[in-house]
């Protein structure tokens, strides 16, 4: 099951990534992966500021 904790580990490898090779990442959520309505609003965070807070605490 994909959970938020793995959520937030794939931002966090996406965001390392594009910053290390300074390419453009690709990140493929389908609804049925969504399983918590946080997914939602880190995905909201993501589109509207480029930010997540919370993932490199």
């Amino acid at each position: 099951t994909y959970t938020l904790n793995n959520f937030l580990d794939d931002l966090r490898n996406i965001y390392r990534r594009a910053a290390r090779l300074g390419q453009g990442i690709v990140f493929v959520l389908t609804d049925n992966d969504i399983k918590d309505d946080q997914f939602l609003e880190y995905l909201n965070n993501v589109l509207s500021s480029g930010e997540v807070i919370i993932i490199f605490i």
